[in-house]
């Protein structure tokens, strides 16, 4: 399936769980991960590379790497942004980080898909 033809889901945060552990799972599902976050340069990192590489290390010492390609990035503090994601059917939510409870997310946002 080409990457612009695949399923999409929206994962709020781009930390370290979102990106090690959320992202791949989705990513090996079939999913194009849009990652939503408050921290503008993780985002711009991300596209700037047009993914990331993850390090798998295993008790022996061995190493595998992959990477995830072609996520895209959505600044969670952009209301309309992030309004059009949640009212589009193909799309999907997943997950909040600990930053949601720190910072308001305005009830009309995440209520398109509550």
């Amino acid at each position: 399936m080409g990457a612009s033809r695949r399923r999409k889901i929206l994962i709020f945060g781009a930390g370290n769980i979102c990106l090690s552990f959320v992202g791949p799972i989705f990513d090996q599902a079939g999913y194009r991960d849009i990652f939503a976050d408050t921290a503008r340069h993780i985002l711009q990192r991300l596209c700037d590379y047009n993914g990331y590489t993850l390090r798998l290390l295993s008790p022996d010492g061995g190493e595998t790497r992959f990477t995830i390609h072609g996520n895209e990035t959505v600044d969670a503090t952009d209301e309309d942004a992030l309004a059009q994601l949640l009212t589009d059917p193909t799309r999907l939510s997943a997950g909040l980080p600990r930053w949601t409870t720190r910072e308001p997310i305005d009830r009309k946002v995440l209520s398109y898909r509550l």
